[in-house]
């Protein structure tokens, strides 16, 4: 087929050419076609359904996700074939992925969901298997056959109890309810030791929600199941962190406050090499705390146990001279006083201030949503939080924060909603802008249940895969890491990354964090959350837990082990095997093109090929984020390490760096601007180990 001929076909003629059953014939003229109707959805459909018919199925992914973006509102039948597709390629959880998105549409069906549910079993993975079927019966309930679907599967996963001594089960409420729906679970309140080792023996997962004397005596029980503790922000200053067996604590979740850690760490010296540390914020249930549009009023509310470290006195001072300036605000204290010496503390100055007309304590409120609904400002003057999720749920209805500096307060909040003195309090309130709905919006990006929810059940599957007692006999569950063999039976091609990335788990080095924040500061600049994202050659998919931040991405790597552990390591990003230099793709379809070390690994003609292809899958406009060793530094530390070892820096089959001058010359004769290049990272006193080079495709985005 010639490029005249193949210029002139019609969308007709291609499919024409498919329904006959000619199908390189036909694949061949939709690419032709595609190349002057790059966002034609129909034609990209018909692509990836004549590929899954094939058996080419990443490719097919790729061209029926891109025509689900095209398509729009018309996108059914896509998302169809693509959840299809997902399934015949192993690939269960991207089909759930889709349920929502197939709900909305009307096309989710019992029938799909069991079929994704039994291919979940099939993996062992009982978890996703109950996602499944959990997503199907949000879109269609009273299916009997699914209650009795995810029962059997619930009775066949860890039993999990929760313990709580302290009797705060306020942030336990939805964490409860959601984990009781895919497991056996139980929550306890306080327990004499015999009840707490009973209900150990009971479970296969412990939760402990605060670090209290309750975890002590956990810890330092005989182990028999795996422990989990969520330690909040007052328990880090006691006394218990220090006398927790740390080794037999198998997760600690801190809920955000960078302050907190540092005390901890220094507090119990090693911790975090004694326990696996993970950050979790706390959330807002939206749903509970639900949006109430208001103008900028006069009520100040302050919310929760009127204690010491709440500070009112504070409080009390920064109000008066908001009421020496305007006598028509208000206060409102709603918390129930924890210290009685305290009470009569702020009762005193109120009267002594002359602000008993202004002022009130109103108690413990039962129905604080209620409450808030006719305030207009949500004060704290607080020593210290962990999170401080008073502030975050009265945003969520609409109420503008104002926020004392506490200890880590500028790491969670922007500058205008903090004060420092009472005149920057004044000016908080009576200046700058009043957005209900860009408070709850903020709340919406950041701290959403959905999100906690999400990351809580992918710790509690990550034990499930790895239960109490580890499989090896010292008592540890050992992680192997790749160790780069090069054999000469592995040194070409797929086989020499297949042996590299064989068995490797998922950690960020030093280099792939200082790439990876180079990376997501020049995507940022975009300032978009629906990009279009392309990671050529992705390698275990570290990068894409940060880029899905951006919007939807699909990650290309030729090594069938680095895709298969990319995609139990980041579910929400699209994962294909391929040689990225050859692999089908749609053209003119990215908003973003990411090559991560990538480019020196070819020849000199594969580069050339590379920085076309990057070109061809941008959008006219769309950006070219690459980042590659700095070709003299990399030469010096290559020569001392054949001084120093008698053997090269790297041992991949092709080493060939660019220096910063060649790479933009390469870049910019393949029809690109560069906005930026430039050389970071220091490796022993060599300076500018790699090179980061940001470029945009030339046209109109």
């Amino acid at each position: 087929m010639t490029t005249t001929h193949a210029a002139t076909l019609t969308y007709e003629q291609c499919t024409r050419l498919a329904e006959a059953g000619k199908g390189e014939q036909a694949l061949d003229a939709f690419r032709e076609y595609l190349a002057g109707h790059p966002d034609d959805g129909a034609a990209l459909n018909d692509v990836g359904a004549l590929l899954y018919t094939m058996g080419r199925l990443d490719e097919a992914a790729v061209h029926l996700g891109a025509a689900c973006s095209c398509l729009g509102e018309e996108r059914g039948q896509a998302l169809w074939n693509l959840a299809e597709v997902y399934l015949a390629s192993g690939r269960p959880h991207k089909t759930l992925g889709l349920f929502a998105d197939l709900a909305g549409k009307g096309l989710l069906t019992g029938e799909l969901a069991n079929r994704t549910a039994t291919r979940f079993l099939d993996d062992e993975d009982r978890g996703g298997a109950v996602e499944a079927l959990l997503g199907c019966q949000k879109a269609l309930p009273n299916q009997d056959f699914l209650d009795r679907f995810i029962e059997a599967i619930r009775l066949q996963r860890p039993k999990v109890a929760f313990f709580c001594e302290t009797g705060g089960t306020n942030f336990l409420t939805d964490i409860c309810a959601f984990t009781g729906e895919r497991f056996e679970a139980r929550l306890y309140g306080r327990l004499t030791d015999e009840q707490m080792l009973e209900a150990l023996n009971w479970c296969d997962i412990a939760w402990f929600e605060w670090c209290t004397g309750q975890l002590v005596r956990a810890s330092q029980a005989p182990k028999v199941c795996r422990i989990i503790c969520r330690l909040h922000r007052f328990e880090a200053y006691l006394d218990f962190p220090k006398a927790v067996r740390w080794e037999n604590v198998d997760s600690l979740i801190l809920v955000g406050n960078p302050y907190v850690r540092q005390y901890l760490n220094v507090a119990v010296p090693g911790i975090e090499q004694r326990t696996s540390v993970e950050v979790i914020p706390s959330a807002v249930n939206l749903e509970r705390w639900a949006f109430v549009d208001r103008l900028r009023g006069k009520n100040i509310a302050c919310m929760g146990y009127i204690n010491q470290r709440k500070n009112p006195g504070l409080l009390l001072q920064c109000f008066w001279q908001l009421h020496k300036i305007d006598a028509e605000y208000r206060l409102f204290f709603g918390g129930q006083p924890q210290d009685a010496m305290l009470l009569q503390y702020v009762q005193t100055m109120i009267e002594e201030l002359g602000l008993s007309d202004s002022v009130f304590i109103e108690g413990w409120q039962e129905d604080i949503v209620g409450w808030l609904d006719d305030k207009h400002y949500l004060v704290s003057t607080s020593l210290g939080e962990g999170l401080p999720a008073g502030i975050l749920e009265g945003m969520a209805r609409g109420v503008k924060p104002i926020i004392h500096t506490w200890p880590g307060a500028r790491e969670f909040f922007p500058p205008e909603w903090l004060f420092r003195t009472p005149d920057e309090f004044c000016r908080s309130i009576l200046e700058g802008e009043y957005e209900p709905r860009a408070y709850r919006e903020w709340v919406a990006q950041r701290y959403s249940l959905q999100a906690q929810l999400k990351s809580i059940n992918r710790l509690l599957r990550h034990w499930e895969g790895n239960p109490y007692p580890p499989k090896d006999d010292d008592g540890t569950i050992q992680e192997k890491i790749p160790d780069g063999s090069n054999s000469p039976e592995t040194r070409e091609g797929v086989a020499h990354y297949d042996q590299w990335y064989r068995g490797a788990t998922v950690r960020e080095t030093w280099p792939q964090k200082a790439r990876r924040e180079k990376i997501v500061e020049a995507i940022s600049t975009l300032d978009r959350t629906d990009l279009r994202i392309i990671d050529l050659g992705c390698g275990l998919g570290h990068l894409e837990t940060h880029l899905v931040t951006f919007g939807s991405v699909i990650g290309v790597d030729w090594s069938h082990e680095a895709v298969e552990t990319a995609g139990r390591h980041c579910p929400e990003a699209t994962f294909v095997c391929g040689d990225i230099r050859t692999i089908l793709l749609p053209r003119e379809n990215f908003d973003v093109v990411v090559s991560v070390e990538v480019i020196e690994h070819f020849t000199d003609e594969d580069q050339q090929a590379h920085l076309e292809r990057a070109r061809d899958l941008l959008v006219p406009g769309g950006m070219l984020v690459m980042t590659t060793p700095n070709r003299p530094v990399m030469e010096a530390l290559n020569n001392e390490s054949i001084e120093r070892n008698g053997k090269a820096w790297s041992d991949q089959p092709v080493e060939n760096w660019l220096d910063q001058d060649r790479l933009q010359a390469m870049v910019e004769a393949k029809g690109f601007i560069v906005d930026r290049i430039e050389a970071f990272l220091t490796k022993w006193r060599h300076e500018g180990l790699h090179t980061l080079l940001v470029a945009r495709k030339n046209g109109r985005p």
